[in-house]
């Protein structure tokens, strides 16, 4: 059976440096001829917000609101005291 007569190689890339070597490998390892298909996986994050449906973003305000936030202290951390 050559290499055009099998189907796809699969892999997925998580973005992880063993992933990256991993498929650097597969590449001198496999027949020229032989097609691959690279999966990109990746785990969602919560971004602070969600706008409704068909709301648009008004990037002025958010750069102002940005800049007024810039001179604002933090709070201070909470102190912990050590008994013994």
């Amino acid at each position: 059976m050559s290499a055009g007569d099998l189907g796809p190689v699969l892999f997925a890339y998580d973005g992880s440096e063993l992933a990256r070597l991993a498929i650097e490998e597969a590449g001198r390892q496999l027949e020229p001829a032989r097609d691959a298909v690279v999966l990109t996986v990746w785990r969602t994050f919560v971004v602070g917000f969600v706008s409704p449906p068909g709301a648009r973003l008004d990037a002025p305000a958010a750069s102002r609101s940005r800049e007024s936030q810039r001179g604002k202290r933090s709070p201070e951390p909470p102190t912990t005291t050590t008994l013994t």
